[in-house]
């Protein structure tokens, strides 16, 4: 650029200021400054000039001076002189987190994308062993950048820093410094970084029931640090497990890890010692149990109902049954050297009736007079006289309430009522009456009923058929020809494979299970059977079950309440009233969890008696089976033969082929 001045008639100031493209530097090129001109006129000028070239910032006076008086001096201006510079940005500083322990071999970060990639093995993965106060890892903070600016003026912005953000898993905390992860005062463990936390591992899992103690063991790192056996035993007894604790177990999982530089998992180093439960009492009885007389396998073979042979004669005196008596098992502890409770034997007593008399401790049953033994369902036994009604029970006779063994020669018609302590046969049928015995039923014809009808007895039955009756029964229930239209319940099972065979309508139900050869029927008749509890089972099962219900709906006021009892009892603060309302609460919460273990032992025992339906020829549509409480539809007519069972794995009632 030439500059003539002020003075038109002078010699002109000639000179150009470039900018570089990055608007970062500005130069002077100075041309030819007049010898008569002075200095501070010169700079002036360049000074006014240079916003014209978009120079604003960063200018350097003194440099142009220097040019200027040079050029004066010597006669010959320099060329391209820095008068302006701009201010560079400066960077900013990531954070950084830096670890103090490795992943097989590896910086966790390398392990970590390795797992996101799916490719590393857990297995096989080595783990550094870290103890309390040791320094996982520790963060560098980020350093934020400066802007810059050109000599334009244009500011240049900087880059903001990344950060780290570092979660804290099980087992580490930070120093006051927020910056430094360690291990925390109580962890002695496996240092490692997953999905962006540090962790330290637990080498111990102890099981829900505190039953079990299992450990991993990571071979040395590669300054030789390892867990040793002693060091071991001193956090399993810091932690209060001291039972059932194998100190061989630890010893040889150890040397492995460090012979096999591999990792060892899973090794059981604790166990504790489960309760043995009690055994279940037995009784033994003394005298032939025989099942009712009556069957012939050949259907046409003639059946003597009046034959007495199969009843047994007894003097006084007889020994006819010995208990022996449930045993109520063992405790267990836990590897906290916690006592668990165990469950006892299933107690079941000898039931007499008639002149069947038992000890005074229970354990034996004797005969208390010369007269029949006769045994009642599973575990009843009775001594009866025997009697004999040579016509049906009508007008002729009346009412019948006889203690003893009672054989009828005829029927027992509509509108009466039987009633004896020991059996009964019936050498006709029963119609429209109420017939009950506390032993067993024997009736060479069938069982009609109605409403004003019921027969009930504690021992089994059996007859040709029952049709539109209520029937009971302590024992097993055995019909020829089938059930139709009946209620009738077992606590035993029922059996109608002889002749016909069919249960149709009405409802069926056996604790033991059913075995039939035509189940249902083709005219739409509901027929329903239930199978696999008796009725003093539900009904103990269903208390005890409403008892541990509200247990729950107030475990959490109990639990306070203990909580409190028990830190007054250790401050020996407690009040009498107190003492006892302790002691009660104690008590209470230990039987219910006896209550909880006695009816999953029932259930595990009803499972396992594996109550069905067998069915030989035919099952009709519409037949409702029930297991256990669960139920099934049948929606087509199947045939035979089959079993509906319960399937315990898919916890439904299944029929099979």
């Amino acid at each position: 650029m030439e500059n003539s001045g002020e003075q038109p008639l002078a010699e002109a100031l000639r000179y150009d200021v470039i900018v570089a493209e990055d608007k970062m530097q500005a130069y002077l090129l100075l041309r030819h400054v007049p010898a008569e001109r002075h200095v501070d006129y010169v700079v002036a000028d360049v000074l006014d000039r240079l916003p014209g070239y978009g120079v604003v910032n960063g200018v350097d006076e003194a440099a142009i001076r220097e040019a200027v008086e040079k050029a004066l001096a010597t006669g010959s201006p320099p060329d391209h002189v820095l008068i302006a510079q701009g201010q560079p940005v400066r960077e900013s500083v990531d954070a950084a987190l830096k670890f103090h322990f490795q992943l097989d071999g590896k910086d966790p970060a390398v392990v970590a994308r390795e797992r996101e990639a799916g490719i590393a093995n857990e297995k096989a993965l080595t783990k550094c062993l870290v103890r309390p106060g040791d320094i996982l890892a520790v963060v560098t903070p980020p350093q934020p950048g400066a802007d810059g600016l050109t000599v334009a003026g244009v500011v240049l912005r900087a880059v903001p820093p990344c950060r780290i953000t570092v979660r804290i898993g099980a087992g580490v905390q930070t120093l006051e410094d927020g910056l430094t992860y360690v291990a925390a005062p109580d962890a002695t463990g496996y240092a490692d970084f997953l999905d962006g936390a540090l962790v330290v591992e637990d080498p111990f899992a102890i099981s829900a029931d505190h039953m079990e103690v299992r450990a991993t063991f990571h071979p040395p790192t590669p300054d030789g640090i390892m867990i040793e056996a002693a060091e071991v035993a001193r956090l399993l007894e810091g932690r209060g497990i001291v039972h059932g604790v194998r100190h061989d177990a630890v010893a040889a999982a150890i040397e492995q890890a460090r012979r096999d530089q591999t990792p060892v998992h899973d090794v059981v180093i604790a166990s504790g010692t489960p309760p043995r439960p009690g055994e279940d009492a037995r009784i033994e009885f003394l005298f032939r149990r025989e099942p009712l007389a009556g069957w012939s396998e050949l259907e046409d073979a003639p059946i003597d109902y009046r034959e007495r042979a199969f009843f047994q004669g007894v003097r006084r005196g007889a020994l006819l049954a010995r208990k022996t008596p449930a045993t109520p098992g063992e405790p267990g502890r836990d590897v906290y050297c916690n006592d668990i409770p165990q469950v006892a034997g299933c107690d079941i007593a000898i039931d007499t009736v008639g002149d069947a008399a038992l000890s005074e401790d229970g354990l034996e049953c004797r005969a208390a007079s010369d007269g029949v033994v006769v045994s009642v369902g599973a575990n009843t036994v009775g001594v009866f006289q025997q009697y004999t009604i040579s016509s049906d029970v009508d007008y002729h006779t009346g009412n019948l309430d006889m203690r003893g063994v009672l054989f009828i020669n005829g029927w027992v018609r509509s509108g009466f009522k039987v009633h004896t302590t020991g059996d009964l046969v019936i050498d006709g049928g029963i119609e429209v009456s109420r017939v009950a015995t506390d032993a067993n039923l024997i009736v060479k014809g069938g069982i009609l009923g109605g409403e004003q009808g019921s027969v009930s007895s504690r021992g089994a039955v059996s007859a040709q058929f029952i049709e539109n009756a209520r029937v009971w029964a302590g024992g097993d229930v055995t019909v020829r020809h089938g059930i139709l239209n009946s209620q009738v319940t077992s606590d035993g099972g029922v059996k109608a494979t002889e002749g016909n065979g069919r249960i149709i309508g009405g409802t069926t139900r056996a604790a033991r299970g059913v075995e039939v050869n035509e189940l249902g029927s083709g005219v739409g008749l509901r027929t329903v059977v239930d199978v696999g509890l008796d009725a003093a089972t539900r009904g103990m099962l269903s208390q005890m079950e409403r008892e541990c219900a509200l247990y729950d709906r107030n475990r959490h006021k109990i639990a306070r309440s203990l909580a409190t009892l028990i830190e007054k009892e250790k401050t020996g603060t407690l009040t009498p009233a107190q003492k006892q309302a302790l002691a009660k609460l104690t008590h209470y919460r230990r039987d219910i969890e006896l209550k909880r273990r006695s009816i999953a032992s029932y259930w595990r025992r009803l499972i396992e008696t594996s109550a069905s339906v067998k069915v030989r020829r035919l099952v009709h549509d519409g037949v409702v089976v029930f297991i256990l409480g669960r139920r099934l539809v049948m929606r087509e007519e199947t045939n035979g033969p089959g079993e509906f069972v319960l399937d315990v794995q898919e916890d439904r009632v299944v029929y099979r082929s």
